[in-house]
Order: C-alpha cells, then sequence, then structure tokens
C-alpha cells in the first residue's frame, strides 16, 4: 500500500500538511475535484498527477483558517469521496458535499446547538394571489423574554431552522447579554420555484408586507414599526428588494452571501439605490473569500454604492464558501450588530 494511502486511512483525508491538502483517488481513471477552492469547477485545477498504479493525487493550497466543501465528479455526477465518507453534509440540490476543515477553523461556542427556551410555533398562511401553490408554512418564534420585542423575518426558515442553527445562536446570544430579545418569523420557501419566489419579487414583497407582517403582529408580542429581514444567497436577494421596497415596513437588512448578479447581470437592487432617494435603511453583509465569482464581485460593489448613497453598512468576508456551514458560524455577528442591546432608562 502506497504511504499516502496508509496515511488518509489512518489520520482521514484529505491530508494537511501545513497550508497543503492533498486529496487522492484509487482508480484507473481519475475524475474531476470540485469544490469551494475552485468555483466547483469554474476554475479548474491541474490534471491529477499519478502517483501509483491506480492512485491519483490532486494538491490544494488554502488558508489555514478556512472550511470546505468538496467532491469527486464526472459527468457532472457526484462519485462522492471513500475515503472521507464519515464527513459528509446534504446539499439543497439533493446530493451530499464532503469537507473538510483546516487547523486554524474555528467556531464560535454562541452558536452551539442548545434546548429551546422560548415558544416554537409553526402556522400556515394562505394567499392564492401572492404565494407559489397558495400557501407556506411560517415557523414563529417568541424569546423567553417580556414584549414587546422587535421580530426579524428569515427566509429560507426550514433551512435556518434545521441547518443553520438560527434559534440556538439567537438565545445562546441573548442569555449572554450580547442582544436584545427578538421574535422570529421564519418563512420557508418554495421548494423547486425557490428562485422564482427570491428573484427580487414584486408578489414575495407584498406577502411580507401585506400578509406576514400583520399576520405576526397576531402571533407574536413585537413591536410597532418597522422591523428587521434575513436571507442567504437568492434569500439575501429578496431580503435587500423587499427593504428597498417598503422601507416604511422593513429598516434593517441582514444578508449573507447575496445573489445580487447572476448569469451576468444585475437584479434590481442596484438600480433602485442608484435612482432612489436615499432611505431610511441600513444594511449587515457578507461574502465567503470562496463563494461564487459573481458574489465575490457584487456583494463588495453593492457595499460601495451603499457607502457611496450615505447608508450605515457593515460588511463582513468570511473563509469559507457557499453554505449553511459557514452561514452559521457567522450570523451571530449580524445578530449582534443589527440587535445591540438598549442601555438606561428606555431598557
Amino acid at each position: 500500500m502506497h504511504a499516502l494511502l496508509r496515511r488518509a486511512q489512518e489520520e482521514g483525508h484529505p491530508l494537511i500538511d501545513g497550508q497543503t491538502v492533498t486529496f487522492l483517488w484509487q482508480g484507473s481513471d481519475p475524475p474531476e475535484l470540485k469544490g469551494d477552492f475552485n468555483d466547483w469547477g469554474a476554475s479548474p485545477l491541474p490534471d491529477a498527477e499519478q502517483i501509483d498504479s491506480e492512485l491519483w493525487r490532486y494538491t490544494v493550497t488554502l488558508p489555514e483558517d478556512t472550511y470546505m466543501e468538496y467532491d469527486f465528479m464526472r459527468g457532472g455526477v457526484h462519485l462522492g469521496d471513500p475515503l472521507n465518507a464519515g464527513r459528509t453534509i446534504p446539499t439543497p440540490f439533493g446530493s451530499d458535499n464532503h469537507t473538510f476543515a483546516m487547523p486554524g477553523w474555528s467556531v464560535d461556542p454562541i452558536t452551539a446547538a442548545r434546548p429551546l427556551r422560548g415558544t416554537l410555533t409553526a402556522k400556515t398562511i394562505k394567499s392564492a394571489s401572492l404565494l407559489i401553490r397558495g400557501r407556506r408554512r411560517i415557523h414563529l418564534y417568541q424569546p423567553p423574554a417580556r414584549g414587546p420585542v422587535p421580530l426579524l423575518v428569515v427566509f429560507d426558515g426550514q433551512d435556518y431552522l434545521d441547518r443553520g442553527r438560527l434559534l440556538s445562536t439567537v438565545e445562546n446570544l441573548m442569555e449572554a447579554g450580547r442582544i436584545r430579545p427578538v421574535a422570529l418569523a421564519l418563512v420557508e420557501h418554495a421548494g423547486a420555484d425557490r428562485f422564482i419566489e427570491y428573484a427580487a419579487s414584486e408578489s414575495t414583497a407584498f406577502f411580507v408586507v401585506s400578509k406576514l407582517l400583520p399576520f405576526a403582529r397576531r402571533w407574536l408580542d413585537i413591536t410597532q414599526g418597522p422591523q428587521a429581514i434575513l436571507g442567504t444567497s437568492m434569500g439575501g436577494l429578496q431580503a435587500a428588494y423587499t427593504a428597498l421596497r417598503f422601507p416604511g415596513e422593513i429598516d434593517t437588512v441582514l444578508c449573507q452571501s447575496g445573489a445580487f448578479r447572476m448569469f451576468g447581470h444585475d437584479f434590481q437592487v442596484f438600480p433602485l439605490l442608484e435612482h432612489y432617494p436615499t432611505l431610511p435603511l441600513r444594511f449587515w453583509l457578507n461574502v465567503g473569500h470562496y463563494d461564487y465569482a459573481d458574489l465575490m464581485v457584487c456583494n463588495p460593489r453593492l457595499r460601495d454604492m451603499l457607502q457611496r448613497r450615505g447608508y450605515p453598512v457593515a460588511y463582513r468576508q468570511y473563509p469559507a464558501g457557499h453554505n449553511y456551514t459557514a452561514w452559521a458560524a457567522e450570523i451571530w455577528h449580524g445578530l449582534e450588530w443589527a440587535f445591540t442591546p438598549r442601555t438606561g432608562p428606555t431598557d
């Protein structure tokens, strides 16, 4: 057995030596290696190096604080990594990615899972004219605190609940006194029709202000006035678009890896910002160092436009790609920025 293969079986795969990451493949014909580190094949790696009769090697150099997802693929089909079968994570596309973290990657304990102390209730809103298939499941969270409290509307609600650990992070931050109490309305997405629903959709924006916010006020003890909104990727685009269309209803946008540009074209957020007067809105944005190429360009561009137009804006880049592991590890920064504890006699 080749020494590298034996080492992979003993230590785990891929092999990490400082900033060098070695991937091994057994077989006569090596597939493509795709992952966050090469924009999932948009920047192809050099051909695999044959190091034994049926053993091949790819090497990648990465900073020591990164988290990565990857897979071996052929013809667009995920083949999996037999040497790393124990570290996989499901994707929204029905496949699994393999994962690894460099030695310097760390996750703040404030995001750790915990038993829920607040109240979480699932409801259904119906709207034949505004919702795809006419109905949508909403998860309503009331914190264990006296109200009224501000509300955070969350797109892709089922993903933020399951993979984003959002409620655990919120409750950990509240218990530590790092944010003030906040209620959440987590909106499930439309599944296969999610792109249509979140592509700067007037229908979805109307749904938030005409259906969701009144519904949340009926079931949750929340403050009057504008609220906050959160989304990731296309959901982040829709969060920003909804706030720009209805700044009297939304005043705070938290956007993770916002998809403000796709297929070589900008979405309407850019012309709205350019031609609207400056609105009473504030923005928190983040994007990965290994995110999709369009997103790595359009997010700093949006930040610069917001700053030029006089909007309060906070911006972060994180050492990972386009995935919920990274978003779950990062969201506490946005929550602390958005829901800073109040001080003084108004407490």
